[in-house]
């Protein structure tokens, strides 16, 4: 399912609170999930959404925020760092149409991380061309999966 994603000007203040408010949901189940609640990103402002060097791409639903995707490329390595989907929206291709939009940014890799029990994440880097590369430990209850993807335009 092809869905129309959108640049986020993440600058806007009414735009970043839009963002927060899409992730602090979706980061709230992920953490039931991975049976952690001290997900950075759920204390994040609207303010550091807003000054941060990220992109931001979202898709819209009617006049809702349905999912958001940041990433920045340095040395030709497209790192994501955050993709939330709303649950509401769980199940739909969002976050499948976010990853595809960010295929299309020229890249010799993409990396991104998620807990090591979210395994709806997992199961959708896979099935865009992710593989599991490494697991770090990043707090006493909590591992991160380490997943990339190789590079080249179109290839998700």
């Amino acid at each position: 399912m092809n869905h129309p994603i959108t640049l986020l000007n993440h600058q806007n203040r009414a735009v970043a609170q839009q963002i927060r408010d899409v992730q602090i949901v979706s980061y709230r189940v992920e953490a039931k999930w991975i049976q952690f609640d001290h997900i950075p990103y759920l204390k994040e402002s609207i303010n550091h959404i807003q000054n941060c060097s990220e992109v931001f791409i979202g898709c819209m639903k009617e006049s809702t925020l349905a999912g958001v995707l940041s990433f920045e490329i340095q040395n030709h390595i497209l790192c994501i760092h955050r993709l939330v989907v709303h649950p509401t929206y769980f199940r739909k291709g969002i976050g499948q149409s976010l990853l595809a939009y960010v295929c299309e940014q020229e890249a010799l890799h993409y990396e991104v991380q998620t807990g090591t029990r979210n395994t709806p994440a997992i199961r959708l880097y896979q099935s865009m061309g992710f593989h599991i590369t490494g697991e770090k430990t990043v707090a006493k209850d909590l591992k991160m999966s380490l997943l990339r993807r190789e590079g080249g335009k179109n290839m998700c």
